[in-house]
């Protein structure tokens, strides 16, 4: 097998950028058989109470192989 390259970008929920989150672009690099990957998204820190918000993760593009799902959803749960 050969390694999967993955593109993603973060876009705004309920959480908008830069107010609750740094937006971010990244690659995800996939070895031979790895089926996961983390990516990290730099949160901004307020002293205000609120709900829960959530933001999304978009793969943009893949190399060596399709994408099955192109969005995911990152839940971000007060901490005040």
């Amino acid at each position: 097998g050969r390694s999967v390259e993955v593109v993603w970008r973060t876009g705004d929920g309920s959480a908008r950028a830069p107010a609750d989150y740094a937006s971010a672009t990244g690659t995800l690099v996939f070895a031979p058989g790895q089926s996961r990957g983390e990516v990290v998204i730099e949160l901004t820190g307020d002293g205000r109470r609120e709900p829960a918000e959530w933001l999304s993760v978009h793969l943009i593009s893949a190399s060596g192989a399709d994408v099955a799902v192109e969005r995911g959803v990152g839940i971000i749960l007060d901490d005040d």
